[in-house]
């Protein structure tokens, strides 16, 4: 991931790179699941990380998925998107209709 960009957070820790399945519940009545799912990013670190995207992988028992995702993006990052995707709107479209046909694509 290096190789992708440098600046990512890669350190296999809860809350860095990986989610947390566990919850502390030895002084709990409750002692259900925190979770069904597990998920790594991989993202910037450092306090700019919202300005950009970050990649992941969720697994659940039902169902795997992968893509991108801005998690907390700032105005002024998704206004930069936005105008982005304006500008190259039917280059953008076409590339979505295309990775749809072949189903391996899904917009969220």
């Amino acid at each position: 991931m290096y190789g992708i960009d440098s600046e990512f957070e890669l350190l296999p820790m809860v809350d860095k790179a990986i989610s947390r399945i566990y919850r502390d519940t030895r002084f709990s009545k409750d002692k259900s699941l925190y979770k069904d799912r597990m998920w790594i990013t991989f993202k910037k670190s450092g306090k700019d990380k919202c300005d950009y995207p970050a990649y992941f992988l969720e697994i659940t028992p039902y169902v795997y998925r992968y893509g991108m995702v801005f998690f907390s993006a700032t105005p002024k990052s998704m206004d930069a998107v936005r105008e982005r995707m304006d500008k190259k709107s039917k280059e953008v479209t076409g590339i979505i209709e295309e990775m749809e046909k072949k189903g391996i694509f899904h917009l969220e």
